[in-house]
């Protein structure tokens, strides 16, 4: 609660605690869980370097225990980063893995809509980003769901690129083609180009 309420300072110390007292009692799940809250705490405070480790440990703990909510969860976060960084080689296969597991569990996958708008602004498909970024707007209306004010932040700032790259007008119209699409159609269109996407990282690998 103290991060979510921005007290950076007094949170950091109880994620920090809840971790190491996880590692001494064996609790994987625990522990997973508590170095993405971590990550997350020190994401926001710009911290990306120390995040990003916690998020890769949380993530492998995840696997090793089949629990596929913190794969999602792990993979979006960790695709956030990438994108961010620029460092974008591999973000296609882990949107596109994300989004699988999370339609085959039946999870929400509005937030893995909103990275691949992310994704598609430093791609230069400002036409791509403004419409899945409709898209996930819109499923995220219709979840009642509200966004974190860091991923709020980061979505900002790449859907301005997008604007830049594609001008106001024709940005708002591929918007709201977004808005409009069903969830069905929106998650078919962007697993389709995520599946592309990993593709040609495969290839130049």
């Amino acid at each position: 609660m103290a991060a979510a309420e921005g007290d950076y300072a007094a949170a950091r110390p109880r994620h920090e605690e809840a971790i190491e007292i996880a590692r001494e009692i064996g609790d994987h799940l625990a522990l997973s869980q508590g170095l993405n809250d971590l990550a997350e705490l020190l994401r926001a405070q710009g911290e990306i370097d120390a995040a990003v480790p916690l998020y890769e440990e949380a993530l492998a703990l995840a696997r090793s225990l089949g629990d596929t909510d913190g794969i999602v969860t792990f993979l979006l976060n960790l695709s956030s980063i990438e994108i961010g960084r620029g460092e974008t080689a591999g973000t296609g296969s882990r949107l596109a893995e994300a989004l699988r597991l999370a339609g085959e569990v039946g999870s929400s996958q509005q937030f893995g809509l909103e990275m691949a708008s992310a994704l598609a602004a430093p791609r230069g498909e400002g036409a791509r980003a403004a419409r899945l970024n409709g898209a996930a707007e819109a499923l995220l209306e219709r979840q009642g769901a509200q966004r974190a004010p860091v991923d709020e932040h980061f979505l900002a700032a790449w859907m301005a690129r997008a604007r830049s790259q594609i001008g106001d007008r024709a940005f708002v119209a591929a918007y709201e083609e977004g808005r409009s699409l069903g969830d069905e159609q929106a998650l078919a269109e962007v697993r389709e180009w995520l599946e592309g996407e990993a593709k040609a990282a495969r290839a130049g690998a």
